[in-house]
């Protein structure tokens, strides 16, 4: 019988096609989408939180540039001013044209240097910002044809009006990085009181200019109105969508005494007044200036708001990312829990399993080889659960039961094979009996020394044919027929094993110690003794000896059977030796592949009296075997023991006889 492989050492030493376990590739199902998850929301919140704080620079940005803003459009609004009318031949204006065009490059420069920051901050509108501040770039050839009256002053009135509206686009540049759209609508409603200052402030320049001819031109006139018009246009629209203190602010304007006076200033051009043209001025410059405070106040408080809501923003993006880690540190967790179980389930399995496999499977083996039955405790199935590792423990309980009616299957063959190698061997033994009892007798009447010769040639082939057939009940598991019942000298146990060996002439006995063993153990050495002797001589050359020898030990007898025959490599005599430790497990394999039988059934005879057997290389080359015979089969005393054989039947024998 061949036991299964141990299951444990095949687990350890399989190759798998993926080297990760079920835990990694558990917590990878889970981990996998967490960790993109987690990746695809930090990218998101650090993008908001970029953005958020972009952002918040650009709305800090813009409120702190809102001032300078208005400095800028009142600067350029002044040099409008005094070049128009220096070009409408007022001396005393061009005294003012250094002042004023200084003003307009300081205020510029601050400009510029906001945008150069502004064109960090949104890289994206740099080229849009910079397209917008090089429109200053074409200020000083105008201002040349001014200083050289070459132009008109409708001609230099529009080039103002081209800078200023460039001015405006700049200012709206703000609500397209507002963070939501009420905050870049009232960005973009409160530029329109930048236009309506602006239209004050041309319809005030425009009287100026005309007050210079001795008739206003009828374009003047119709510009007068229209700037007018534009700005009560852009205040009646203004005070239907700002909300809060500064629609108050602009509602006290334009119900303002001030404003009626200024609505009303188609009568300056037609009365051509000087004083109410230096009050129409004075008037038309206080309302643009508050007109522009307003702006600055409604600028700054929603550059304020989109500070705030920029900064909730990116607060907002740092939580929601803190919260996807959270998310995916619990779903992370709750894998890892999960994965724990499962694998917990499956070592649980696999412990069972190898449990069954290891010991319960080969113990039933055993059990049903050694003659025993099956019972419910050797078919017991695995219990875990109806999922598939269920599944998997059923697909092993199948394979178990298998395994296990397999065993019980193969083990009533080998019993059946056992009862007709012991039945062979029993009808062997009879008949070889009754031809030894036969040629016994015939050796006592013959006279003849030739016939005698060739009876004691028949008898030594017939005591061979008996040990044969005793090999057969050996290895079926059964003992010799032969027994003694008294200790036999281990010199006549020696002999009677040489008697018994194919070439016993190529025997020599040595010195052997005056001890005798114990009855029950006698046939066994004999037959012990007579295997090695005889595997001895069939491995050795014919032309050599076969020594035996015994000496006494501290725990028994050592036997030394030394031949100078081909001997064994160190391989073999190492598996040579495990087999003689071990009860060796006989097959017909077995008897048909080794040459040397005989060891298997010195292994079982070994075995039945605790006889040690160790196979060693001798000082000639050979094979030493080296026989330990233990103590408990050594007796303390006894009578002279006869040599052992073939004895008469007990009434005709004497006291050391062998009965059958």
């Amino acid at each position: 019988m061949t036991h299964p492989p141990n299951i444990a050492a095949v687990f350890r030493s399989a190759r798998f096609t993926g080297r990760a376990g079920v835990r990694a590739r558990i917590l990878a199902v889970a981990l996998i989408p967490g960790i993109v998850l987690l990746g695809a929301g930090t990218i998101s919140a650090a993008y908001l939180v970029s953005e958020g704080k972009r952002a918040a620079r650009w709305a800090q940005l813009g409120s702190e540039t809102s001032r300078p803003v208005t400095d800028l459009i009142q600067a350029v609004q002044e040099e409008r001013r005094v070049s128009l009318l220096h070009l409408a031949g007022d001396v005393s204006a061009g005294r003012g044209l250094p002042a004023a065009r200084t003003a307009v490059d300081a205020a510029a420069g601050t400009m510029r240097e906001a945008a150069r920051e502004a064109g960090i901050i949104r890289t994206d509108l740099r080229d849009e910002i910079t397209s917008l501040m090089e429109v200053r770039d074409g200020l000083p050839s105008l201002r040349r044809s001014i200083d050289a009256r070459s132009i008109p002053v409708e001609q230099g009135y529009s080039a103002f009006a081209i800078y200023f509206d460039n001015i405006v686009r700049i200012a709206a540049l703000s609500p397209r990085m507002a963070p939501d759209a009420v905050i870049a609508a009232r960005l973009s409603e409160g530029n329109h009181l930048l236009r309506a200052a602006e239209s004050i402030a041309r319809s005030q320049l425009v009287v100026e200019i005309a007050m210079r001819r001795e008739q206003p031109l009828p374009t003047e006139r119709i510009e007068f109105e229209h700037r007018i018009g534009e700005a009560q246009g852009e205040i009646s629209y203004l005070k239907s969508i700002l909300h809060g203190p500064h629609r108050e602010r602009l509602l006290a304007l334009a119900s303002s005494a001030e404003w009626n006076r200024l609505s009303s200033g188609s009568e300056v051009l037609s009365t051509r007044s000087t004083p109410g043209q230096t009050d129409y001025r004075t008037l038309a410059a206080r309302l643009s200036s508050d007109l522009l405070d307003v702006w600055v106040d409604e600028t700054t408080d929603s550059h304020h708001d989109a500070e705030r809501r920029s900064q909730e923003l990116a607060q907002r993006s740092v939580w929601g990312a803190a919260a996807a880690l959270a998310t995916t540190t619990a779903a992370l967790l709750v894998a890892v829990y999960l994965a724990q179980r499962l694998i917990g389930r499956l070592r649980r399995l696999r412990r069972a399993t190898l449990h069954t496999a290891d010991r319960r499977l080969p113990a039933t083996i055993t059990k049903l080889t050694e003659g025993g039955t099956l019972d419910v405790a050797d078919l017991a199935p695995l219990h875990f659960g109806f999922d598939e590792i269920g599944q998997v423990a059923d697909a092993f309980n199948r394979a178990h039961s298998a395994a296990v009616h397999a065993a019980a299957a193969e083990a009533k063959t080998q019993a059946g094979v056992r009862a007709v190698f012991l039945n062979i061997a029993h009808r062997s033994q009879v008949i070889v009996h009754k031809q030894l009892e036969l040629i016994d007798r015939a050796e006592h009447r013959e006279q003849n020394p030739e016939r005698l010769d060739l009876l004691f040639q028949l008898d030594h082939l017939a005591t061979r044919a008996r040990r044969n057939a005793e090999n057969l009940s050996i290895l079926g598991g059964d003992a010799p027929g032969r027994r003694w019942r008294r200790p036999v000298q281990l010199l006549d146990i020696v002999r009677g094993a040489v008697a018994e060996s194919a070439d016993y002439k190529r025997i020599r006995i040595g010195r052997m110690p005056e001890l005798t063993i114990n009855g029950a153990g006698v046939a066994d050495l004999i037959h012990l003794l007579a295997e090695l002797t005889d595997n001895a001589t069939m491995f050795s050359p014919p032309t050599t000896y076969v020594n035996i020898s015994a000496h006494v030990i501290g725990k028994g007898i050592a036997i030394e059977i030394t031949d100078q025959g081909v001997g064994m490599s160190a391989a073999e005599l190492a598996e040579r030796n495990d087999a003689l430790a071990t009860v060796p497990d006989f097959s017909v394999a077995a008897l048909s592949d080794d040459t040397r039988l005989g060891l298997f059934v010195v292994g079982r005879l070994a075995a039945r009296q605790r006889v040690s057997v160790r196979l060693t290389e001798s000082e000639y080359g050979g094979t030493r075997a080296i026989v330990r015979v233990p103590s408990m089969l050594v007796a303390d005393s006894g009578p002279v023991a006869l040599p052992p054989g073939d004895y008469p039947p007990p009434a005709q024998a004497s006291p050391n006889q062998a009965t059958h």
